[in-house]
């Protein structure tokens, strides 16, 4: 009588299907992580190799884990190793729970490395050392508290924005308002706004740009302005940075498709993580990776910066025997990122700035990238020189946008270039260099006069 080895069929069966589940989880991870270049990355949602890294790990994951059950299938190691999987899987949840809700109690420099929902629940413990305000839509600084971005420590004014304490109560009114991002806040010890009130004067000058917003928060500082001022400037200066506005504008209309208003707090939160961000265009939200892997993302990225400010590890230009970080900046958008919604948001704001100041003239000015000024010199990387056609047309467009809605359009773009051939105009931390902001002010304040001249 021929002898049977127990569960000899339930093997032979558990192989084969073990073989396909481990093959369709290779295949997952592939089709994951050849979609994450080709979607993710093309459409700028996202803007650093962490974040790249970030994602990729899930994909690497998903296809570790089916060679496992391939390579694995006939031992018996393989329960043990799933074992030690789900141990694993169990620990990674407990500290991710117990970080996210200590989150409020941990040092804020710690929370800032951690993911866009434990950044929430500590913004909204409002811990005392918090300068900002997140209102609807904006963030501003709490009046006169002191605040530090790019390593700039200020005062903010009355209204909570970058200008000297005291100016708006000094003056009966405003003659230019500066709307904006961090160009227009600031990443040097001057900003635009200093300069402008030394070329323009006796004209004055406000500034109530602010660091990471996008197109979509434009109107409502302006708002803010007029109503916690009382004043009517004479002209308003749009200041449109190509790098990052449009994918800053996209995540604040993501959010809001999902709910408006939006708090500051939560476009802030998700500013560096805007891939997690549902949006109209995509209808599965990625799923939220676990603590640690937004600390191992932090670290990745500090060892990332370091390497970079090293000119052995990185191309660089030599301009006036200066070097110019070359290959790390933000890039110039592509023509056809400028979509009906990117207008939209452009007309928004000046119909709000029609409606509450109807005799203020309305400037929009394009801010280039690295790439837009330094785009034909970093033969290091080619795909760079692609930059200055792809500005050119992008500015077409925005100048297109501009006539549309009867407004004055200003590109300092050629001029710059000039300028950056023998000048170092840009920064490492991609924004204008101390003389960049000074040149673009200068061009800027004969935009301004122009238009000033125009309007007497």
């Amino acid at each position: 009588m021929p002898t049977r080895t127990p569960n000899s069929n339930s093997k032979g069966k558990k192989e084969p299907l073990l073989t396909i589940t481990g093959g369709l989880l290779i295949l997952t991870g592939i089709v994951l992580n050849e979609w994450t270049l080709a979607s993710l990355t093309s459409d700028g949602k996202i803007d650093s190799r962490g974040q790249l890294l970030l994602i990729r790990l899930f994909d690497l994951s998903t296809i570790l884990l089916g060679a496992a059950l391939i390579i694995f299938r006939k031992s018996q190691w393989l329960l043990k190793l799933l074992a030690s999987l789900a141990v694993l899987l169990l620990t990674v949840f407990v500290l991710d729970t117990l970080l996210y809700f200590s989150a409020p109690l941990l040092p804020e420099s710690l929370v800032l490395a951690m993911s866009p929902n434990a950044q929430l629940r500590y913004i909204r413990s409002d811990p005392p050392n918090n300068p900002w305000v997140y209102d609807d839509y904006i963030r501003y600084a709490k009046p006169g508290a002191t605040v530090e971005l790019f390593g700039i420590q200020v005062q903010a004014d009355s209204l909570g924005y970058r200008n000297p304490p005291g100016y708006l109560a000094q003056r009966s009114g405003i003659d230019v308002v500066l709307v904006g991002d961090s160009f227009i806040w600031g990443t040097e010890e001057t900003t635009i706004a200093d300069h402008l009130r030394e070329v323009v004067a006796p004209m004055s000058v406000y500034s109530v740009g602010m660091a990471g917003d996008g197109i979509s928060q434009w109107r409502y500082h302006y708002q803010r302005f007029v109503q916690g001022s009382n004043t009517s400037p004479r002209i308003v200066a749009l200041n449109f940075y190509s790098g990052n506005d449009i994918t800053d504008t996209r995540l604040f209309l993501g959010l809001q498709s999902r709910r408006d208003p939006i708090n500051a707090a939560e476009y802030y939160a998700y500013l560096n993580y805007q891939f997690l961000v549902p949006s109209p265009g995509r209808t599965l939200p990625l799923p939220k990776p676990p603590e640690l892997l937004f600390l191992a993302n932090y670290t990745f990225d500090i060892f990332q910066n370091r390497n970079l400010q090293s000119q052995e590890s990185q191309p660089s230009l030599q301009i006036a025997g200066q070097p110019v970080l070359a290959c790390a900046h933000h890039r110039e958008p592509y023509p056809e990122q400028f979509d009906p919604d990117i207008f939209a948001e452009i007309q928004r704001t000046v119909q709000t700035i029609q409606t509450l100041t109807p005799d203020a003239k309305i400037l929009l000015s394009y801010i280039p990238t690295s790439g837009g000024l330094y785009g034909d010199l970093m033969t290091a990387c080619p795909d760079y020189a692609n930059d200055i056609p792809r500005q050119q047309a992008a500015s077409q467009i925005l100048a297109q946008y501009a006539d549309q809605l009867g407004i004055y359009y200003f590109d300092a773009t050629p001029q710059l270039r000039q300028y950056a051939k023998t000048s170092v105009v840009w920064s490492q931390i991609d924004h204008f260099s101390p003389l960049g902001y000074r040149l673009y002010a200068e061009l800027l304040a004969e935009a301004i006069q122009s238009l000033s001249e125009g309007q007497e």
